[in-house]
């Protein structure tokens, strides 16, 4: 009922406003029990409506019809339950796990399926394990604390795994752990038929194993109009997952922007470089994307996940 819930005789279930000053978060809704006490929220099961199809004879001759029907979907809400320290010892580590198999997996599958990548030693797994920590770990929090930050995604992918933002989209139709956008991701499946990646971008982005086989694909074409401006010194750059990251997140021709107005400086301070305007097509990164770098640097600089 708004954001109060509804609850049996002798519960008093509150909804716990974030850091971040979100309350109602739909199936991830940060929940504390009053009473009884000692009690937690481990589980939503939480009504989707999806689309089935059923196929019937009619006349002698199959027809096929949909409907929609409403199912459970299952997911583990953060709590400070969580982040006391046993548990969030075993789900910080459980989500880091998790993490680095869907990558491999990501790397082998792209493999077994004959799918090229040029360059393929410049795209270190490390790169993409780092996506849904800067995807999903929200900036006022991050700010505030970001350790928490970091752990709280990590939390929710080892408590739930594949269901982790399976069905989360943004404001933007941006959907999946890794925030592909419809047009993104059409792109890249389009472009790498071999790949054999999901046709259905809902579905397609919600998988984890076919979204981050997408993004290493994406950041191998981000790839290629650096080399082609810079040189293959862009290769072994330090800084390439920055490039490479900055890119997945706004477009590589503002990275270009930026690192063309540091090239004098070895590219020092190409962040800032180049604040865009509305009216300056020649602009840099945009604000959204220099948060984003912000949350990288500290992945990177304490080893993260």
């Amino acid at each position: 009922d708004g954001v109060t819930i509804v609850a049996p005789d002798g519960y008093q279930i509150e909804i716990v406003e974030r850091s971040n000053g979100i309350k109602w978060n739909w199936w991830n809704t940060l929940y504390r029990v009053v009473s009884p006490a000692n009690t937690v929220v481990i589980k939503n099961l939480w009504p989707r409506e999806e689309t089935v199809s059923t196929t019937r004879i009619v006349k002698g001759k199959p027809k096929k019809e949909s409907k929609k029907v409403v199912v459970g979907f299952p997911y583990v809400p953060h709590s400070g339950f969580f982040e006391q320290e046993e548990n969030r010892k075993i789900l910080v580590e459980a989500g880091s796990q998790y993490l680095t198999s869907v990558v491999a997996q990501a790397f082998d599958t792209l493999k077994e399926r004959g799918v090229v990548i040029a360059n393929i030693e410049s795209l270190s797994p490390r790169f993409f394990e780092r996506l849904p920590l800067l995807e999903q770990g929200d900036f006022t929090e991050f700010q505030l604390d970001p350790q928490k930050t970091a752990e709280r995604v990590l939390i929710i992918l080892g408590a739930n795994r594949e269901n982790a933002w399976r069905h989360t989209c943004n404001s933007a139709d941006a959907c999946g752990w890794i925030q592909f956008t419809p047009r993104t991701y059409r792109n890249i499946r389009t472009g790498h038929r071999a790949a054999m990646l999901t046709e259905n971008f809902r579905e397609g982005a919600g998988d984890h194993l076919n979204s981050m086989m997408a993004a290493i694909l994406l950041h191998k074409v981000n790839l290629d109009p650096l080399v082609k401006k810079f040189g293959d010194k862009i290769l072994v750059d330090p800084e390439r997952e920055k490039y490479l990251a900055a890119s997945y997140n706004g477009a590589p021709k503002w990275v270009s922007n930026s690192l063309s107005a540091t090239i004098s400086k070895s590219f020092v301070g190409w962040v800032t470089a180049l604040s865009p305007t509305r009216k300056d097509s020649k602009g840099g990164l945009r604000k959204e994307t220099r948060d984003f770098m912000t949350k990288l640097d500290y992945l990177i600089k304490n080893d993260l996940p």
